[in-house]
């Protein structure tokens, strides 16, 4: 553990007092590779590889932090970071849907995963997909205004894209 706290000092040396970010990157690594679950030197790696735009490097330190946090909402903070690089960054929607429904399977009220799952699924017009993510939501909401906002865009969507005014009616009742 000392050994690795050293690679740490000597990544921010580099990376602060030198501006040597390649190098800083290299005893970062040296840190993982003596302790693969060093937050410290994932969370200055994520760091580095946002300044350098190396969005796929980015991606590997988030699935090393995904694999060594435990808390639900830690590992929550760390799936919208990711999620956001697939939209933003590497132009993968599918991905960052996949992202968000994990999100969801942790917590499922999880409104900015929600509204990332709105627009994505609005945008390629995907109706069944977004009602079943307010289906979901809705089970984990209880402010009853919110809920009435919900099951509203779920009647919407039934009857003005879906053309299901059974359904429409239903979810409103």
């Amino acid at each position: 553990e000392l050994v690795v706290e050293k690679y740490l000092q000597i990544g921010e040396l580099w990376e602060t007092r030198m501006n040597a970010p390649d190098r800083a990157i290299d005893s970062y690594r040296q840190a993982l590779s003596l302790d693969d679950r060093c937050l410290d030197a994932m969370r200055a790696l994520e760091h580095l590889y946002r300044q350098q735009e190396n969005w796929v490097e980015i991606l590997d330190v988030f699935e090393l932090m995904l694999s060594t946090l435990t808390d639900g909402e830690k590992k929550v903070e760390v799936y919208h970071r990711l999620a956001k690089l697939q939209s933003e960054h590497m132009r993968d929607a599918e991905g960052a849907v996949d992202t968000y429904r994990r999100v969801l399977g942790i917590m499922p009220g999880d409104v900015e995963a929600v509204e990332a799952l709105e627009a994505i699924y609005g945008a390629g017009e995907r109706w069944d997909d977004l009602t079943e993510v307010y289906e979901l939501h809705l089970n984990a909401v209880s402010d009853p205004v919110y809920v009435r906002t919900i099951r509203i865009l779920m009647a919407e969507i039934f009857r003005e894209r879906l053309e299901d005014r059974a359904r429409a009616i239903e979810v409103l009742l």
